[in-house]
């Protein structure tokens, strides 16, 4: 009927999206400079932080609830760092969230201590070069560029 076919149209995600607003600037912020390719919520149970990787590399870590202090107006709740030289297309945390994992296009998988606040490359996609031989994706990248699309966390061991 023509009735419900306009119930399934206001119902629409797209209206639902054109609907939307944001109800207070001050809870907006630029967690990353360029195209977000990647999100992941930190398993915090007090805190609400979403982890986002972009189409440059950079990893923004944004406490959504922290807003600026009467002393401090240009704090957003951001940090920011630059793991990859590619976009980062996959993340995801182990259980305890005091690890996350990322990948990305530039062909390495990397594993951030958030308590060290360090970077440990977790594996990467090398030539043929002897000086790659030790290393566990010797010989992957053959002229094309190899990268990751997908990984995860195997909690069994956690």
């Amino acid at each position: 009927s023509p009735t419900g076919s306009k119930e399934k149209a206001s119902c629409s995600l797209v209206n639902q999206v054109d609907r939307m607003s944001v109800d207070n600037e001050k809870c907006v912020a630029k967690v990353v400079p360029d195209r977000i390719h990647s999100v992941a919520f930190h398993p915090s149970e007090h805190k609400l932080i979403a982890v986002t990787g972009d189409k440059k590399g950079y990893l923004g870590f944004w406490e959504v609830d922290a807003l600026p202090t009467e002393n401090d107006s240009e704090t957003d709740g951001v940090t920011l760092f630059k793991p990859h030289a590619g976009a980062i297309n996959s993340l995801e945390w182990n259980k305890s969230g005091s690890k996350l994992l990322s990948l990305s296009y530039d062909g390495t998988v990397r594993l951030f201590d958030i308590n060290r606040q360090v970077f440990t490359e977790a594996f990467a996609a090398y030539d043929n070069s002897d000086e790659f031989k030790s290393k566990l994706g010797y010989g992957m990248d053959e002229g094309s560029k190899f990268y990751t699309q997908y990984a995860c966390y195997d909690h069994r061991n956690e």
